[in-house]
């Protein structure tokens, strides 16, 4: 995670159930947004995860959500992924989390170049586009 967000030069959107903080992740995406990379984040609603979700760590970047008034009773947004540049994409298992970092056994499928990093980033940029996500703030 650390090394996709250090070779980003444009953007990257990271997706995740739960942000806790995680410094060394924090400050990778703080020395990135200093080299005018685009840092988005796409993250579940606060009244639906235990203790908030802990989005509030990453305030200095744009978050959005899906919002709960506007999905199926129930529904939650549970994806998690790192897109980096349109052109990566780590697709996981692991929460932004400590505990998905250090603790966990997580999964991932790392996918470099290709047209899979555009297809997954495009997804979601249609979903903000369209008003199924909405910008929080």
């Amino acid at each position: 995670v650390l090394n996709l967000i250090a070779g980003a030069t444009k953007r990257i959107t990271i997706v995740s159930f739960a942000a806790y903080e995680v410094p060394s992740v924090l400050t990778a995406l703080v020395a990135a947004k200093a080299r005018g990379v685009a840092v988005g984040l796409i993250l579940e609603s606060p009244e639906n995860l235990k203790g908030g979700g802990g989005a509030a760590s990453y305030a200095q970047f744009d978050a959005y959500r899906w919002p709960t008034e506007a999905r199926p009773p129930g529904a939650l947004l549970h994806a998690k992924a790192l897109i980096v540049d349109s052109r990566d994409v780590l697709l996981t298992s692991a929460n932004l989390t400590n505990n998905a970092y250090d603790k966990n056994l997580e999964i991932g499928l790392l996918c470099r170049g290709g047209q899979v990093g555009a297809q997954v980033q495009k997804h979601f940029d249609n979903l903000i586009s369209s008003g199924v996500l909405a910008l929080v703030g």
